[in-house]
Protein backbone atom coordinates (compact mmCIF):
# COMPACT_ATOMS: atom_id res chain seq x y z
CA UNK A 1 0.00 0.00 0.00
CA UNK A 2 2.79 2.50 1.24
CA UNK A 3 4.77 1.48 -2.45
CA UNK A 4 1.44 2.36 -4.53
CA UNK A 5 1.05 6.17 -2.98
CA UNK A 6 5.39 6.70 -3.17
CA UNK A 7 5.77 9.67 -4.90
CA UNK A 8 2.54 10.45 -5.93
CA UNK A 9 0.84 13.59 -4.86
CA UNK A 10 -2.22 13.08 -2.95
CA UNK A 11 -5.26 15.69 -2.39
CA UNK A 12 -6.37 16.55 1.44
CA UNK A 13 -9.00 13.54 1.17
CA UNK A 14 -7.23 11.32 -0.23
CA UNK A 15 -4.13 11.99 2.13
CA UNK A 16 -6.48 11.88 5.02
CA UNK A 17 -8.36 8.71 3.79
CA UNK A 18 -5.16 6.57 3.38
CA UNK A 19 -3.28 7.91 7.25
CA UNK A 20 -6.55 7.08 8.24
CA UNK A 21 -6.72 3.13 7.17
CA UNK A 22 -2.74 2.64 7.77
CA UNK A 23 -2.05 4.92 10.88
CA UNK A 24 -1.50 1.26 12.72
CA UNK A 25 2.07 1.61 10.31
CA UNK A 26 3.35 4.94 11.90
CA UNK A 27 5.69 4.30 14.43
CA UNK A 28 6.66 6.21 17.28
CA UNK A 29 9.73 8.63 17.01
CA UNK A 30 13.27 6.37 18.12
CA UNK A 31 14.78 7.79 21.38
CA UNK A 32 18.21 8.31 19.79
CA UNK A 33 19.78 11.13 21.77
CA UNK A 34 21.98 9.38 24.34
CA UNK A 35 21.68 5.96 23.42
CA UNK A 36 24.65 4.33 23.78
CA UNK A 37 24.45 1.53 21.53
CA UNK A 38 23.25 2.85 18.04
CA UNK A 39 22.46 -0.28 15.15
CA UNK A 40 23.31 0.21 11.77
CA UNK A 41 19.73 1.64 11.01
CA UNK A 42 19.43 3.56 13.73
CA UNK A 43 22.53 5.26 12.61
CA UNK A 44 21.68 5.96 8.96
CA UNK A 45 18.42 7.33 10.35
CA UNK A 46 20.45 9.52 13.05
CA UNK A 47 22.47 10.86 10.11
CA UNK A 48 19.80 11.09 7.91
CA UNK A 49 17.43 13.49 9.96
CA UNK A 50 20.85 16.00 10.78
CA UNK A 51 21.39 16.14 7.23
CA UNK A 52 17.96 16.62 5.88
CA UNK A 53 17.61 18.66 9.03
CA UNK A 54 14.35 17.18 9.37
CA UNK A 55 11.00 17.79 11.97
CA UNK A 56 10.42 14.30 13.11
CA UNK A 57 6.74 13.24 13.73
CA UNK A 58 4.87 10.62 14.83
CA UNK A 59 1.22 8.74 14.53
CA UNK A 60 -0.61 11.74 16.11
CA UNK A 61 1.16 14.42 14.47
CA UNK A 62 0.73 12.91 11.06
CA UNK A 63 -2.79 11.90 11.61
CA UNK A 64 -2.98 15.77 12.65
CA UNK A 65 -1.72 17.09 9.85
CA UNK A 66 -4.10 14.55 7.67
CA UNK A 67 -7.15 16.30 9.25
CA UNK A 68 -6.42 19.81 8.11
CA UNK A 69 -3.35 22.77 7.99
CA UNK A 70 -4.39 26.25 7.89
CA UNK A 71 -1.20 27.98 5.60
CA UNK A 72 -1.48 31.84 4.93
CA UNK A 73 0.63 32.28 1.89
CA UNK A 74 2.76 35.71 0.94
CA UNK A 75 4.16 36.24 -2.24
CA UNK A 76 6.13 39.32 -3.15
CA UNK A 77 7.39 40.09 -6.61
CA UNK A 78 9.90 42.97 -7.46
CA UNK A 79 10.98 44.13 -10.78
CA UNK A 80 13.70 47.39 -11.36
CA UNK A 81 15.50 48.01 -14.31
CA UNK A 82 18.09 50.59 -15.33
CA UNK A 83 17.49 51.81 -18.79
CA UNK A 84 20.59 53.55 -18.79
CA UNK A 85 22.53 50.13 -18.83
CA UNK A 86 19.87 47.91 -19.31
CA UNK A 87 20.90 45.58 -16.07
CA UNK A 88 17.66 44.34 -14.55
CA UNK A 89 16.64 42.68 -11.13
CA UNK A 90 13.43 40.21 -10.40
CA UNK A 91 12.79 38.84 -6.84
CA UNK A 92 10.15 36.61 -6.17
CA UNK A 93 9.19 34.77 -2.80
CA UNK A 94 6.58 32.97 -1.90
CA UNK A 95 5.99 31.85 2.12
CA UNK A 96 4.21 29.95 4.00
CA UNK A 97 3.10 31.01 7.45
CA UNK A 98 0.86 29.41 9.79
CA UNK A 99 -2.77 31.26 10.89
CA UNK A 100 -0.91 33.63 13.29
CA UNK A 101 1.32 34.62 10.30
CA UNK A 102 4.35 32.86 12.04
CA UNK A 103 6.93 30.60 10.25
CA UNK A 104 5.04 27.43 9.28
CA UNK A 105 6.24 24.30 10.96
CA UNK A 106 5.10 21.25 9.44
CA UNK A 107 6.71 17.79 10.31
CA UNK A 108 9.05 16.33 7.35
CA UNK A 109 9.68 13.04 8.62
CA UNK A 110 8.18 9.50 10.06
CA UNK A 111 8.51 6.31 10.34
CA UNK A 112 6.77 3.37 9.23
CA UNK A 113 6.96 0.11 10.55
CA UNK A 114 5.94 -2.49 8.22
CA UNK A 115 6.79 -5.77 7.20
CA UNK A 116 8.29 -6.44 3.35
CA UNK A 117 7.15 -9.92 2.54
CA UNK A 118 3.68 -11.20 4.18
CA UNK A 119 4.04 -12.63 7.20
CA UNK A 120 7.72 -11.76 7.46
CA UNK A 121 9.28 -9.42 10.09
CA UNK A 122 8.69 -5.93 10.02
CA UNK A 123 11.40 -2.89 9.21
CA UNK A 124 11.33 0.39 10.32
CA UNK A 125 11.07 2.78 6.92
CA UNK A 126 12.08 6.57 7.19
CA UNK A 127 8.97 8.42 5.29
CA UNK A 128 9.70 11.89 3.79
CA UNK A 129 6.57 14.18 3.52
CA UNK A 130 5.90 16.89 1.29
CA UNK A 131 2.78 18.92 0.52
CA UNK A 132 2.22 21.82 -1.63
CA UNK A 133 -0.57 23.84 -1.93
CA UNK A 134 -2.28 24.74 -5.33
CA UNK A 135 -4.31 27.08 -5.78
CA UNK A 136 -7.30 26.74 -2.94
CA UNK A 137 -5.87 22.64 -2.83
CA UNK A 138 -3.35 21.42 -0.78
CA UNK A 139 -1.57 18.54 -1.84
CA UNK A 140 0.38 15.55 0.15
CA UNK A 141 3.30 13.56 -1.50
CA UNK A 142 4.94 10.48 0.95
CA UNK A 143 8.85 9.81 -0.15
CA UNK A 144 10.28 6.52 1.15
CA UNK A 145 13.70 6.50 1.93
CA UNK A 146 15.66 3.71 0.23
CA UNK A 147 13.22 0.82 0.36
CA UNK A 148 15.80 -1.03 -1.79
CA UNK A 149 17.86 -1.47 1.58
CA UNK A 150 14.95 -3.33 3.13
CA UNK A 151 13.90 -5.16 0.30
CA UNK A 152 17.87 -6.34 -0.19
CA UNK A 153 17.78 -7.19 3.59
CA UNK A 154 14.60 -9.06 4.06
CA UNK A 155 15.73 -11.37 0.73
CA UNK A 156 18.56 -12.39 2.34
CA UNK A 157 17.04 -13.27 5.45
CA UNK A 158 14.24 -15.43 3.47
CA UNK A 159 17.42 -17.09 1.22
CA UNK A 160 19.01 -18.11 4.80
CA UNK A 161 16.00 -19.22 6.04
CA UNK A 162 15.20 -21.44 3.22
CA UNK A 163 18.57 -22.92 2.72
CA UNK A 164 18.80 -23.21 6.66
CA UNK A 165 15.84 -25.35 7.28
CA UNK A 166 16.08 -27.40 4.06
CA UNK A 167 19.64 -28.04 4.10
CA UNK A 168 19.46 -27.72 0.57
CA UNK A 169 21.58 -25.72 -1.88
CA UNK A 170 20.04 -22.40 -2.48
CA UNK A 171 20.02 -21.30 -6.09
CA UNK A 172 19.01 -17.59 -7.22
CA UNK A 173 18.73 -16.86 -11.11
CA UNK A 174 16.31 -15.98 -13.70
CA UNK A 175 13.94 -18.28 -15.26
CA UNK A 176 15.04 -19.06 -19.37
Amino acid sequence: AWMKVNDKWLSQSEFAEFLEEHITDVAAPPLLDGKPDLSDAEKHLLNLISTLESKFTGPSGILELSRGLSIRTEEKFESRQKLATGEMTIMFSNEHKDEQGGKLKVPDMFLINIPVFKNGANYQIPVRLRFRKEGPALLWKFLLHRTERAISHAFDEGCTKVKTETGLPLFIGRSE
